[in-house]
């Protein structure tokens, strides 16, 4: 029996880094343009939690397959323990959400920047190919994906 990680090409893992990396990005537009006025229905906390859910259970592999290019991957799980649901979201408080914004946005660019590096290590041709193919940072436009959510964030005020 064999033991050890499943073999991934390099560019099999920047396909899975990038699945990973549009599946978190579409979990924030989730909750980007905050909660604090918003009538949360029951099918919008089915779509948040099965989000959490599929984040959670593909972890593993992402994270194993991206190895040391990931710096510190324990703070997606951080994250997603954070995000119970979003009744509990919209009951933070201002600093806690934007810290949660925040933490957000750090692992998005750790997950790109992982990309990037994958992409460093693949010979010219390949990398001009993959360089080529649309990136998860220049298809991201947040929206709000739950209908009737704000226009903008949480105020400071």
């Amino acid at each position: 029996m064999a033991t050890g990680k499943p073999f991934m090409t390099v560019s099999q893992k920047i396909e899975l880094g990038k699945e990973y990396t549009r599946l978190w990005a579409d979990f924030f537009k989730l909750f980007a343009e905050g909660l604090e006025h918003k009538k949360i229905l029951a099918n919008e906390e089915k779509i948040f939690d099965q989000m959490v859910s599929l984040l959670s259970l593909n972890h593993y592999k992402y994270t194993e397959m991206m190895g040391d290019y990931l710096p510190n991957p324990d703070i997606i799980l951080e994250v997603l323990s954070e995000c119970a649901s979003l009744q509990h979201l919209k009951e933070l408080t201002e600093a806690a959400f934007s810290k949660l914004q925040v933490d957000w946005h750090t692992i998005f660019i750790a997950m790109n920047k992982c990309i990037g590096k994958l992409i460093a290590i693949l010979p010219p041709g390949e990398r001009a190919r993959m360089n080529s193919t649309s990136s998860v940072a220049g298809n991201f436009q947040p929206q709000p994906a739950i209908q009737g959510a704000p226009a903008k964030t949480r105020d400071a005020s």
